[in-house]
């Protein structure tokens, strides 16, 4: 069986085995499903998030953090604890002079549509567009699934400059609460009534920060000038100048360092194998699950005198050949094989010196983001071992001939023993 034909079970296996090693980190939040507050649960001082959220004292911009939610992060259930924290706001009579703020900023939050970082327009009153991907159900699912995972190897860096971004996070929104138009210092009454609203939104904007591209930066400083509402200013220089980001985690980053980016890497386990975003998250960051588009069959063991056919195998859903089927060049541990140019490599008898790792280049467009990349040069290898056949005496033959020889053994030591017997009589 051809392994692109294999892949959706591959793919299941490796999800089912990661299932397996997070079953302790909870089932994936469902979304709520709003509009207007519809569906949120009371986010009241009684009552749980939607997920744990850093804890903190908002009154104390320089304050610590007490506890963060290690192994356990779910934006997108932080941005629904926000969403919903807002609608406790939107309810309170005091505040009802910016009902119609509060609902504009909670539509953005809500985590089922929320995607604010595409290209901004300019002059719109809500100048966000998406990028395709989903912002807590997909695309900040990647910082989560890093941060949840200390095995893996961007989790010191991703931790590091999480942790740091919240610091920042919750300073600027101490400092903005304190001090809102119309109002004054609104801490005591988010502390009082909606406890989760600050501690939800710092750790968002912190995991935005933490994607680190320069488009989500600049919907960040939208999304700030939209909290203007609770004293928002805006930051000099832009946000990137206070926030820390990890490139790779960024859509055109590549989390798992399988040579495709995570954008690419959405379109094939979302867009081609139907996985859902929590699913795509796991799979993008994985370093043992990397995206294979091509392989050669035919490797492995081999006895002399056999036939070799080593096959370049590639998926035409996601390769287009850039050359044509001639463009194919072989080597055999990195010297090249000569006149052999197609994806098949024949050798019709083997011998032991054709052992060796065979390699296969040709040039090819990737078509995994909607678009075709440019031409790569991709490069796939199989080991192949060739040894003698085993002899046709070995198994059985040789085990009757070492009993015999036992036999044999034992009898002359019997002879031995009568004969010095009857010398000593």
């Amino acid at each position: 069986m051809s392994l692109f034909r294999m892949t959706p079970i591959v793919i299941a296996i490796l999800l089912w085995n990661m299932a397996v090693v997070r079953a302790d980190e909870g089932s994936a939040h469902d979304p709520v499903p709003g509009p207007d507050f519809a569906g949120c649960r009371l986010m009241g001082p009684d009552s749980k998030p939607y997920s744990p959220v850093p804890g903190f004292n908002i009154s104390l911009p320089d304050g610590p953090v007490t506890v963060w939610p290690e192994g356990t992060y779910d934006f997108c259930a932080m941005m629904d604890t926000a969403y919903c924290s807002l609608g406790v706001l939107y309810s309170l009579e005091p505040l009802k002079d910016f009902r119609d703020k509060i609902a504009e900023f909670g539509g953005l939050l809500q985590c089922l549509t929320c995607d604010l970082n595409g290209p901004l327009v300019e002059g719109e009153e809500i100048p966000f567009t998406g990028n395709g991907f989903l912002d807590g159900l997909c695309e900040l699912s990647i910082v989560a699934a890093v941060l949840n995972n200390p095995e893996h190897p961007l989790y010191e860096e991703v931790t590091e400059k999480f942790q740091a971004n919240v610091m920042v996070s919750k300073r600027i929104l101490s400092v903005a609460l304190s001090q809102v138009p119309g109002y004054g210092d609104m801490r005591p009454i988010l502390k009082s009534m909606t406890p989760y609203l600050s501690r939800a939104l710092a750790a968002i904007i912190a995991a935005y920060g933490t994607l680190g591209d320069d488009q989500t930066y600049v919907a960040l400083d939208a999304l700030l000038d939209k909290l203007s509402i609770l004293g928002m200013e805006p930051v000099p220089g832009g946000i990137q100048t206070i926030l820390e980001g990890v490139p790779a985690l960024s859509l055109d980053g590549d989390a798992n360092g399988d040579g495709f980016t995570n954008r690419q890497a959405y379109h094939y386990f979302v867009g081609y194998h139907g996985h859902d975003c929590a699913e795509f998250a796991l799979l993008a960051v994985d370093p043992d699950s990397p995206i294979c588009l091509a392989q050669i069959e035919g490797g492995g063991l081999h006895l002399v005198g056999d036939s070799l056919m080593l096959i370049a195998d590639y998926d035409s859903r996601f390769l287009e050949l850039a050359e044509g089927d001639n463009s194919f060049s072989w080597s055999k541990n990195g010297k090249a094989i000569p006149d052999e140019n197609s994806r098949v490599l024949n050798i019709p008898s083997l011998t032991v010196q054709d052992s060796g790792v065979y390699s296969v280049s040709f040039p090819a467009r990737i078509l995994l983001d909607g678009a075709k990349s440019d031409v790569k040069i991709l490069t796939f290898d199989t080991e192949v071992q060739v040894d003698w056949p085993v002899p046709a005496y070995g198994g059985p033959v040789q085990l009757l001939l070492i009993l015999s020889a036992m036999v044999v053994i034992y009898l002359i030591s019997r002879f031995l023993i009568a004969r010095v017997q009857s010398v000593v009589k």
